[in-house]
């Protein structure tokens, strides 16, 4: 059996592949520790759970509406222009039996009263 002798090709692919593995290795096992420290300060709080929700309530507390804008000529000036939706064709019954064993019938929605 004759060894054949090694290509300039089958080396740079070698090489490719030895700085790939070396690259990826780097890019894994050299983290900077953000995971650790994300994880440390999540642990190490100290503002009492949901403060954020209480400051933003409070907040909410302070806003009052002047009703007076109801009373003003440009709000009664509003038209709305609104279309009303009409029922339409619903789909299957059931979505997930297997097509063909559903009956034919189509399920409407009732038009809803105003």
């Amino acid at each position: 059996m004759e060894k054949k002798p090694i290509t300039g090709k089958q080396m740079l692919m070698a090489g490719a592949f030895l700085i790939l593995v070396f690259g990826v290795t780097y890019y894994f096992l050299s983290g900077t520790g953000t995971e650790t420290e994300i994880i440390n300060t999540d642990v190490i709080s100290t503002e009492p759970l949901g403060q954020d929700i209480l400051i933003l309530a409070e907040k909410l507390e302070q806003i009052s509406i002047n009703s007076e804008i109801f009373s003003s000529n440009l709000f009664q000036t509003l038209v709305d222009l609104s279309i009303p939706i009409s029922p339409e064709a619903q789909g299957r019954p059931n979505p997930f039996a297997a097509v063909g064993s559903d009956s034919t019938q189509v399920i409407t929605t009732p038009k809803p009263a105003r």
